[in-house]
């Protein structure tokens, strides 16, 4: 790998900031209305030198698709584990709502979500990381259920739509998180797949 010069470490640190500035205004603002010249000025650089990192406020959102995939990426080597199904499954439904449930990934997530309908490219680029929790979730069914092949994909979206969609709910309704709310997922995927809840 070659090493960087200065100038290149000082550029990855700016683009790291904008970055992380644009999220900032996308939680507070919500994502139609954090402009660039928004993201610029609370960045402190000039429209000119953003744009030299991201073309476009949806550049934006595609660089925060591969930094998600990257956060995702324990949670599906988790579902993916040399260990019974059963305790991967619960691990990750234990672990991921945790992770789904906080305030600024919920924010996050809507907005992401709010713009791929909008836009393919968006959807597009978060596609992957959905698609591999699903797999994941997919791998653990089958083997909870060998003979049963009827519908689990359909099955392991659905458990990732209630993980996620319980998710919001903690946080728009204001009850936070919390240890029973694990034990009533774990509870409510398991009394369909059979799984127990130590939770």
């Amino acid at each position: 790998m070659p090493i960087k010069t200065n100038r290149q470490i000082e550029a990855d640190k700016r683009r790291q900031h904008i970055l992380e500035t644009a999220v900032r205004a996308f939680l507070e603002l919500g994502y139609q209305r954090a402009g660039v010249r928004e993201i610029a000025k609370r960045a402190g650089v000039s429209l000119g030198n953003l744009y030299n990192h991201f073309p476009s406020k949806e550049a934006v959102l595609i660089e925060i698709a591969r930094l998600e995939a990257l956060k995702i990426a324990p949670f599906v080597e988790q579902l993916r584990a040399d260990k019974p199904a059963q305790d991967r499954l619960q691990e990750f439904l234990e672990g991921y709502l945790r992770y789904a449930a906080e305030a600024d990934n919920v924010l996050l997530a809507v907005e992401i979500l709010a713009e791929a309908v909008r836009t393919s490219a968006v959807a597009d680029a978060f596609a992957p990381t959905r698609k591999s929790l699903i797999s994941g979730i997919f791998g653990c069914l089958s083997a909870l259920n060998p003979s049963d092949k009827s519908n689990q994909v359909d099955k392991a979206r659905l458990i990732l739509d209630l993980v996620e969609a319980h998710a919001r709910h903690l946080v728009f309704s204001g009850k936070g998180f919390s240890e029973r709310e694990v034990a009533t997922v774990v509870q409510m995927v398991g009394s369909g797949i059979g799984l127990s809840s130590n939770a």
